[in-house]
């Protein structure tokens, strides 16, 4: 059975579609990636470089041919990058200066005549001189199912679970949002993660840990096909807390092969939200090319047509794009950025970034966290108060929601986007629609005295106090699971349902003591360690915004702290 679902997926793919699969085949084989993310200033000429087991540099070109042969005149056409993949020196760092080994990848089959070109042309590099490493080798469609079924297969559970969910992916729209739910039940099965296996070696660990980065390859195929980025990069996202979630429950560490497989699983991340990048640049061009008026609205380039549901989800549509672009401008800021952007790409972040360039609606708290990347990225690059009063907006929002009618509400973290829409048309669906307020505490929330924390940091005393008699009206929730390993999971099956009420009094000195704790106890120390994965993490799983998790964020992106009290190591 997953020989027939690894071969059905091989053929029905193209080369973008393969690229993530085919780095954690190679992590399997021994490979150290050290280059792969596309649309970088630099292509240095190769889709992949890696290290290999032998410490040899390796480079490889992918191409895609799914259920087909690669031809003569394909081959003709990819030649000249061909000859820059041979001949061409890796100038990286961390390559080592020999000659490196030169590989065409294709997901298809060779034509004989390719073949045959292939030994002309390695003749003649042996005629030139040329190291014996730069020889043209060939990994087509058999040696691919080969690694695929050896690092996946042979790992998954015993039982039929993983094979049904994955068939239940190949049938699904790659237009929709993911089933993130049945994702991250699969990867919790795969890396035995709520049934902790009695004795897991640490190869056996890693193993499972490039099984379950496959199964995601796989999984994300008709996403992929669609270039739904959004869909893309969740699946990517669910991956990585998954693997924390692991790490922890194991008490493993990443180091070795483990690390390989974790960064090898953040480049595809990366890599999809740039693809995401890429589309949004290319209709601003558009844009700006079919339009003669000098200010052009930018918020067109997230219509998709002119039906009037799209009329109503385009600021849901920018929200959650304007919150993934916010990762990279965020990522840029760290000390070892994962992404080099070209200047173009760095001017169309920039652009749709810019504060006032789209109102960014809230359709419920599960979007708060897409905000919340938002003013944070906005914030690390302006010093002004303006980037805090975006916080405090938040809150009043919630406030306002819940408190302006008798039985208020604000959807809660576990409704999506579906729901609240569904439930605000329920006058023009009808009774086929569920109104959330049967579902909904009233006058309760499950961000805002997170936010209140991030925002009484910046010490604008008169402000907080503004919001505090309606924050004492509001019930404040959360769900804490029963273990760290858990957090990162769709569903945690142990765990406590926590409310408090603030006192209509309070200290401002006892806020602000609330507003300086910076620890977080119930979440892996893995996602703690990769902040941007744990952003990314809330974006797409908003259930887990602990207040704790804001605070943090909050404290290692923004380092807002006016409070009499000394700043966290």
């Amino acid at each position: 059975m997953i020989e027939k679902l690894i071969e059905h997926w091989l053929d029905s793919i193209g080369e973008r579609g393969y690229q993530a699969a085919f780095l954690q085949m190679l992590v399997g084989e021994g490979h150290t990636v050290i280059h792969s993310t596309r649309h970088m200033p630099i292509e240095f000429g190769k889709d992949v470089i890696t290290v290999g087991p032998d410490g040899v540099p390796c480079c490889f070109q992918l191409k895609g041919n799914p259920g087909s042969r690669l031809t003569q005149s394909q081959f003709r056409e990819i030649r000249p990058q061909l000859t820059e993949l041979i001949e061409q020196r890796i100038t990286y760092p961390g390559v080592p200066g020999t000659p490196h080994r030169c590989y065409l990848v294709t997901n298809g089959e060779v034509e004989e005549e390719v073949q045959r070109t292939i030994d002309d042309i390695n003749q003649d590099l042996e005629f030139r001189g040329f190291h014996t490493n730069t020889r043209l080798k060939i990994l087509s469609r058999g040696q691919l199912l080969r690694w695929a079924i050896a690092h996946s297969g042979n790992f998954w559970p015993d039982d039929f679970s993983v094979h049904e969910n994955l068939i239940r992916m190949y049938n699904v729209d790659g237009k929709d949002q993911p089933d993130l739910a049945l994702i991250s039940k699969s990867l919790d099965r795969i890396l035995a993660i709520s049934k902790k296996r009695s004795s897991t070696k640490k190869p056996a660990f890693v193993r499972s840990m490039l099984a379950a980065s496959l199964f995601v390859s796989f999984a994300i195929r008709n996403y992929v096909s669609s270039s739904n980025h959004n869909a893309v990069v969740a699946a990517w996202v669910s991956l990585l807390a998954a693997y924390a979630c692991a790490l922890d429950r194991y008490g493993y560490k990443l180091v070795g092969d483990s690390l390989r497989a974790y960064e090898t699983a953040r480049i595809a991340m990366f890599s999809s939200i740039i693809d995401l990048l890429e589309e949004v640049r290319e209709r601003i061009e558009n844009l700006e090319a079919g339009s003669e008026d000098e200010k052009k609205d930018l918020n067109q380039v997230y219509l998709q047509g002119g039906s009037i549901s799209d009329r109503i989800l385009w600021n849901a549509r920018a929200l959650k794009t304007l919150s993934l672009l916010s990762l990279l401008r965020i990522d840029e800021k760290q000390d070892v950025p994962s992404v080099c952007l070209r200047e173009e790409q760095k001017r169309t972040i920039s652009l749709l970034t810019k504060h006032g360039v789209t109102r960014l609606e809230i359709w419920g708290e599960a979007a708060i966290p897409q905000v919340f990347a938002n003013v944070v990225a906005w914030r690390m690059r302006d010093a002004t108060n303006q980037p805090n009063l975006e916080f405090l907006a938040i809150i009043q929002w919630i406030t306002a929601q819940n408190l302006k009618f008798e039985g208020g509400y604000a959807p809660s973290p576990y409704h999506n986007l579906e729901d609240c829409i569904r439930s605000q048309l329920i006058g023009v669906l009808g009774s086929s629609s569920k109104n959330l307020a049967s579902e909904v505490q009233s006058k309760s929330s499950y961000f805002a005295e997170g936010l209140l924390h991030c925002f009484v940091r910046t010490n604008l005393k008169s402000r907080a106090k503004s919001v505090w008699p309606d924050m004492t009206r509001l019930m404040h929730n959360s769900f804490v699971p029963a273990q760290k390993w858990e957090y990162g999971l769709w569903r945690a099956d142990n765990g406590k349902n926590l409310s408090k009420q603030l006192p209509h009094r309070y200290e401002w000195s006892k806020l602000q003591r609330d507003a300086s704790e910076t620890m977080t106890p119930n979440i892996p120390d893995q996602l703690r360690d990769d902040p941007v994965v744990l952003l990314a993490f809330i974006i797409f799983y908003p259930q887990r915004g602990l207040p704790e998790v804001l605070r943090f964020l909050h404290y290692r992106f923004c380092r807002t702290w006016f409070l009499p009290f000394p700043q966290p190591d």
